[in-house]
């Protein structure tokens, strides 16, 4: 089926169910980022491959909502679909709930798949809308009706995390202090439905969704009982003893939906209703359940790395930046050989990557940008893609899952001479990226605050870019983990010790090119004053910068003694790891500016 076609099947299933409209979330009963492929049904619909964005279906017209990331990734996708883009946060731009209020009219029924809303979403669209005297229905998914080739959920293998890696709290414990936080919150039971939480707190992995290694499954925990959700065929044996063990029942996954509501009898449960779906939470509503809403203690639990996570991230990134410098060895003589194209390139990394050990694939899809590519924030390479062909820029984003840790390193490089205006927009990101690195921050500061730290350096020359300065990094989980992030976003959970954070920075040029320079970062104990306790910075990526776009004059003088430091770094943490050609490469890379 074409675009068109869907969109045509999808507004006859609209007319039988008397919606005007339909909003397709593009995400899970769970409100993951990636995603089984039973639930891309964002891209399904629309053709659009981005990793965020609305989709918003009407009799005559339909729209895509996303962000700056994806703006010209879009516009190429959508094209002849039929389907407007509408450039979200930008001026001028309505959100999906005022556009629809200005566009039907009054008691028009909005529907949209119950499972793939959140309730907190569900809520603010119902709030946005009351004057217009739309009705928001959370209802059923459509999309089942029309989408004949729909595949099956995933039922992959589920690993015992604990007993594959030394130091991590046992499960047991950590049910014990949910518990414990529950009774603070004033709650009796919880109910977990992120598959970043349910892992980390079972302690499991799995290989349902790709890039991410977390299994399909909920988690129920109150003071007599815990119980694991999952899909039976993916438990081996020896997980299941291990869970057993633990004193934690197993249900079938599809079990959930039926048993929430006798589960909950009586009690005071806590749900997220940013991260529980509208179905859930109208079950229990309609179950007569007391429901405690506010944060799931499990979002900051995972955030604050221990002491022994972090030494298992530290590996992590000590293999990766080993890949790293061999394939940037590898690079500098074989890219101007030619033949080298941008998915080529990347998947050469991988397979340096495949040598460390403990590799368990890429934490994202590769954005591998040459030219005027670079300038799609979250470019995506189809086939091949570009050939790596003459004088240019590569913006090279990758991630990898290792057993030990989760990374995501982004570095820009060039092949042929550079051009000065290369030099000077990669040297004011460098800088933008290393004012990071340099400031302290008393105990208590949120992300937001830090934001602006990098972009004043742009500011000051009329350059922006239109995304966050960073986000949270599991470990040996998701790349995008929450809740503190670096970016303009007034998130209210301040950063805090052991979280693990992006550093990445960039600036784009339509039609020409793109520049992003991207560490994984540790918040850090960075003394105390009179004033306060302050906080700082670890740098946990381990990979030159490229040096033949910085203007070291362009520098100030703490900017070039951190680069000089963190080279000195690199070099002696990854030069004893690798092989001789890439130690005599590193020796250059590295070098004082």
């Amino acid at each position: 089926m074409t675009v068109t076609q869907k969109l045509t099947a999808l507004r006859t299933a609209m007319k039988a169910k008397g919606w005007s409209a339909a909003i397709i979330t593009g995400t899970d009963p769970h409100d993951s980022e990636y995603l089984p492929l039973r639930w891309e049904t964002r891209q399904w619909i629309s053709g659009f491959t981005g990793s965020a964005g609305t989709v918003v279906v009407l009799a005559d017209r339909a729209g895509l909502w996303t962000d700056g990331r994806y703006f010209t990734q879009a516009e190429a996708e959508l094209a002849g679909s039929g389907i407007e883009l509408f450039r979200d946060g930008l001026p001028g731009t309505p959100s999906v709930t005022a556009w629809l209020s200005s566009v039907l009219p009054a008691q028009a029924v909005v529907g949209v798949d119950a499972r793939t809303v959140t309730w907190a979403k569900m809520v603010k669209w119902r709030e946005e809308t009351s004057v217009a005297g739309l009705i928001i229905e959370a209802g059923p998914d459509l999309l089942d009706q029309i989408w004949t080739d729909r595949p099956d959920l995933p039922k992959a293998g589920i690993w015992d995390y604990q007993a594959s890696v030394d130091g991590l709290v046992k499960r047991q414990d950590k049910v014990e202090a949910v518990r414990k936080a529950l009774k603070d919150q004033g709650a009796e039971a919880h109910l977990v439905t992120a598959l970043d939480d349910l892992a980390w707190l079972f302690n499991l992995r799995g290989n349902d969704i790709d890039y991410t290694p977390v299994f399909l499954g909920w988690g129920w925990i109150e003071p007599q009982k815990v119980i694991l959700f999952a899909q039976e065929d993916s438990l081996e044996p020896s997980v299941r003893q291990a869970l057993q063990m633990a004193l934690v029942e197993l249900r079938p996954y599809r079990d959930l939906e039926q048993d929430l509501a006798s589960l909950a009898a009586g009690k005071n449960l806590l749900l997220s209703p940013d991260r529980t779906n509208a179905y859930l939470v109208q079950t229990l509503k309609n179950a007569g359940v007391s429901v405690v809403e506010g944060a799931s203690p499990l979002v900051l639990m995972k955030a604050r790395k221990t002491t022994a996570e972090l030494g298992l991230t530290r590996e992590a990134h000590r293999r990766d930046g080993a890949a790293l410098a061999e394939f940037l060895t590898w690079f500098e003589t074989a890219a101007p050989m030619g033949g080298l194209t941008e998915t080529s390139a990347a998947a050469a990394l991988d397979g340096f990557r495949e040598k460390r050990g403990g590799y368990r694939g890429p934490s994202f899809t590769a954005i591998p940008g040459f030219k005027e590519n670079g300038a799609v924030i979250h470019y995506h390479a189809h086939g091949p893609g570009a050939p790596l062909k003459g004088r240019g820029i590569l913006l090279l984003d990758t991630g990898a899952q290792y057993t030990q840790g989760t990374t995501d390193v982004t570095r820009t490089l060039i092949l042929g001479e550079p051009l000065a205006d290369e030099i000077e927009d990669y040297t004011l990101v460098l800088k933008a990226h290393v004012q990071i690195q340099l400031m302290p921050f008393p105990v208590g500061t949120r992300g937001y605050m830090i934001d602006a730290f990098a972009r004043r350096v742009l500011w000051k020359t009329g350059r922006q870019y239109n995304h966050g300065t960073g986000h949270g990094v599991g470990l040996c989980l998701s790349v995008h983990e929450g809740p503190a992030r670096i970016n303009a976003e007034p998130v209210p959970f301040a950063l805090e010790p052991g979280m693990i954070l992006s550093n990445e920075p960039g600036l784009y040029r339509p039609g020409c090119y793109g520049v992003r320079i991207e560490n994984l970062i540790i918040v850090v104990d960075a003394g105390k004053t009179e004033f306060a306790s302050f906080l700082g910075w670890e740098t946990l990526t381990l990979c030159p910068y490229e040096r033949r776009l910085i203007n070291p004059a362009a520098l100030e003088a703490d900017e070039r003694e951190w680069i000089d430091s963190y080279h000195a770094r690199v070099l002696a943490e990854i030069g004893p790891l690798v092989s001789p050609a890439a130690r005599a490469w590193l020796e250059g890379a590295c070098a004082p500016l």
